[in-house]
């Protein structure tokens, strides 16, 4: 095993998707849907570069192209939602032929991506998420000083002044409106990290609503005294169901290097389109061509045939501690929620055997690299999508296939009960 392939490995799999992000972009969707007429009405110049309709269509021929190089997942979107990238291209176009404003192309270049229902992380990012993300791309806190270099590449696309104007822009126009729709909801928060005691002694529980790296060094203080206080309860539940993603090294350093005494890996394989959008943030070092992938009995050939690029990677983690500081057996509570950095972890803890997933199938795509942003050149826009397309050893796609559980959650029961009922039939 070649060090240089375990920190390669590493270094492609910071995913960043967090429930806050899907939750932003869904209110998008819903202002989009319910209020987006009436807000045309009440302000009709919404401009903040007055794009003309050549600019405007230039932005959607330059995203669709970007896509059409390097975004892996196309054969996907048709085979799972019956979505035609092509056909959807072609119908955003003719919106941008009746377009008037800065504000509408927003809108059709949103729901282009919506279309893809996140395959591939392919979405548009919401004027109430760039801020996370500029601040995110530029704290380094957990993150290992081998990737600063990649997160600086995606941090200068985020930060671009003509991305600054748009999504100020676009902020100043929709924050209204959002506060209008949201007036009846209930904005109580949990907190990032919850414990408690299931039974005193036997059973020990622990909510991560998200691995927000933003929560890092204040969850890690939390996890650690909680896991002082059950080191010797006989079994400890994780429960990720609301957990969305956020960065795979808060899984790494706060869950499971606390928890194992001997290095864990797993084999998977990382493939790509080379290009030219996916080389500015990667290069070929460490790829090979794809002729050189043995044969993966679960790989989808019609995919393999765009993917000209691979990579044979492990995923290791090294324990942290002298000894693990939870003694007992480790429970996951898993779902469809589980995307991105979560689903690496629901991924890793059944292929090593770290941890006993219990729920329903996982949403996927937790094997790969951290979305690259594409800054439409004219409007400022951002679109992100994964560029790798990441499978287990078998060739098994992990956004499509995601993880199945050990344990499915039981009819009529919820994910913690079923749990709780497998710890007692195993006394």
């Amino acid at each position: 095993m070649k060090l240089f392939s375990m920190v390669l490995a590493l270094s492609m799999i910071f995913t960043t998707i967090t429930v806050p992000a899907q939750q932003f972009t869904n209110t998008t969707q819903n202002i989009e849907q319910y209020n987006v007429q009436s807000a045309y009405i009440q302000n009709s110049n919404d401009n903040w570069y007055n794009l003309t309709k050549e600019q405007k269509l230039q932005d959607m021929e330059y995203l669709y192209q970007t896509l059409q190089q390097n975004y892996p997942y196309i054969n996907m979107l048709k085979r799972m939602y019956n979505v035609d990238l092509e056909q959807e291209y072609q119908k955003a176009i003719k919106e941008i032929e009746n377009s008037k404003t800065d504000f509408e192309f927003y809108t059709i270049v949103n729901r282009f991506t919506n279309q893809s229902h996140m395959v591939g992380h392919l979405s548009t990012i919401s004027p109430f998420d760039y801020d996370w993300f500029v601040k995110s791309y530029s704290d380094t806190t957990g993150v290992p000083e081998f990737y600063w270099e990649q997160m600086e590449k995606i941090r200068k696309v985020y930060a671009d002044e003509k991305a600054k104007k748009a999504y100020t822009a676009l902020k100043n126009k929709m924050l209204p409106i959002m506060q209008k729709s949201t007036t009846q909801q209930n904005t109580q928060k949990r907190s990032n990290v919850e414990t408690k005691i299931i039974e005193k002694g036997k059973i020990a529980y622990i909510y991560v609503g998200s691995f927000d790296m933003g929560y890092y060094e204040e969850d890690k203080k939390k996890l650690f005294d909680f896991y002082k206080q059950v080191q010797y309860y006989d079994n400890v539940i994780f429960d990720f169901t609301e957990n969305g993603g956020g960065g795979m090294f808060y899984f790494n350093d706060l869950i499971a290097a606390p928890n194992i005494d001997k290095i864990l890996y797993t084999k998977v394989y990382e493939l790509m389109q080379s290009g030219e959008y996916n080389m500015q943030f990667f290069g070929e070092d460490g790829f090979e061509s794809s002729s050189k992938l043995p044969k993966l009995p679960k790989i989808n050939q019609e995919d393999l045939k765009e993917l000209d690029l691979m990579l044979e990677s492990v995923y290791f983690i090294q324990p942290s501690q002298k000894q693990k500081m939870l003694k007992g057996k480790l429970w996951i509570l898993v779902n469809e929620t589980v995307f991105s950095s979560s689903e690496y972890a629901a991924m890793f803890s059944k292929a090593t055997g770290f941890a006993t997933l219990v729920g329903e199938r996982t949403g996927g795509d937790g094997i790969g690299s951290d979305p690259l942003p594409i800054l439409l050149p004219n409007s400022g826009i951002i679109v992100r999508y994964s560029p790798i397309y990441g499978t287990t050893a078998d060739g098994t796609n992990s956004q499509e296939f995601g993880t199945e559980p050990d344990i499915w959650v039981e009819q009529g029961k919820t994910y913690l009960q079923t749990c709780i009922d497998a710890i007692k039939k195993q006394l």
